[in-house]
């Protein structure tokens, strides 16, 4: 097991969950294997390609966002009506005989159903879309996203949240081989760790006692929809994993365990493509966040913004939208630890490989054949 008796006892029956017990169902591939490669795509938010399908109850209530919703709308088909059909396409090329499993940054769907079957339906059809799509023959693993979890506007009462769990856990147990019943969970590939979680959320606690309970890995991947270090100022600078101020000292407590890990920080939400490596006292953390949101032909080429250290987080003089003096006090935190910042709108795939020697990332942009960058994360 992965988890020991004190440690089921504090969190209670959810941890048994992430222990690995047996179940009947898809291990990832090469469970044991030292050296593989696991195909990430980073937010996706599947739609339909008519309008009504899901969306046909959902009323905006907020001017602003009724104003915004048809183009926001107009937006998820028109991608969903040939670009992302292409992407997972090619998707499903990428798959080698060393890759173990498909990992899903969140934003499964685009949400936005006001009714909670509708939202169910949608969360099914997206998994059996890709489940189909790209990965018949490996685990698909996403890790939850808000965009899963909307339940804005919704006509009748029942949580977004329990809507996710009843339709996703089955379907994370059934792929992964052993019971899953907390969108925050971990399970091990070879030598390493993965562990999922969830930024919506947040159990700082569990997290903690996840990581101290496998503490002898090779190599850990904490895998979130958020990111664990944020990536840039803007109206939701503090939307990241335990970014909101009353969870402070639990984001520098796990920050600092990653560092001594020297972990990897895989993560997705904020639409575009980056890595940050950061080197502290602790050790050293590596963040990429990807994103599969393809909406526009030329995303699939989009050159780098930002390819130093210098371009991280960089605050404007003065704004209206957001309390720039926390902004600053925030990033400065994060700042001095940064050596290498990349970051991109580019849209696409990503192939993690892992062994001993090393770790990266191969970035392949829409449905292109050729990758578009390498990044090296570790060795």
């Amino acid at each position: 097991m992965l988890m020991n008796r004190r440690v089921f006892l504090k969190l209670g029956t959810g941890a048994l969950f992430a222990a690995g017990t047996g179940c009947a169902g898809t291990r990832p591939k090469g469970a044991q294997a030292s050296s593989y490669s696991v195909l990430v795509l980073g937010d996706v938010h599947f739609d339909a390609p008519e309008i009504g399908v899901y969306h046909a109850h959902y009323k905006p209530t907020k001017k602003k966002l009724a104003e915004i919703f048809p183009l926001r709308m107009k937006r998820e088909h028109d991608q969903w009506s040939g670009l992302m059909q292409r992407l997972a396409a090619a998707a499903r090329k990428d798959i080698r005989p060393d890759t173990a499993f498909v990992l899903q940054q969140g934003d499964l769907i685009q949400g936005n159903c006001a009714k909670a079957d509708v939202h169910a339906k949608m969360l099914e059809d997206g998994f059996a879309y890709f489940k189909k799509t790209v990965s018949p023959d490996l685990p698909f693993l996403p890790v939850v996203g808000n965009h899963d979890v909307d339940g804005s506007a919704w006509l009748d009462k029942k949580r977004p949240m329990d809507v996710y769990c009843e339709t996703m856990f089955p379907k994370l147990t059934r792929e992964l081989g052993q019971t899953v019943d907390n969108t925050t969970f971990a399970f091990r590939q070879g030598p390493d760790l993965f562990l999922y979680a969830d930024f919506n959320f947040p159990d700082p606690e569990r997290i903690l006692n996840l990581l101290e309970d496998n503490a002898k890995v090779r190599y850990t991947f904490l895998v979130s929809h958020g990111a664990v270090v944020p990536v840039g100022p803007g109206k939701s600078f503090r939307w990241f994993l335990l970014g909101k101020k009353e969870h402070e000292s639990a984001r520098r407590k796990l920050f600092a365990e990653l560092c001594r890990r020297n972990a990897f920080a895989l993560v997705g939400h904020n639409h575009v493509t980056t890595l940050m490596d950061l080197k502290t006292p602790e050790g050293r953390l590596a963040q990429f966040m990807a994103t599969s949101v393809w909406s526009a032909e030329g995303q699939a080429e989009s050159p780098p913004k930002y390819t130093s250290s210098d371009g991280y987080a960089r605050l404007p003089k003065k704004t209206k939208d957001y309390d720039l003096a926390d902004a600053r006090t925030l990033f400065d935190e994060y700042r001095p630890h940064v050596k290498d910042y990349y970051l991109s709108h580019q849209q696409g795939r990503f192939m993690l490989e892992v062994s001993d020697a090393s770790v990266t990332v191969t970035a392949y942009g829409g449905d292109r054949a050729e990758p578009t960058r390498t990044f090296r994360l570790r060795g």
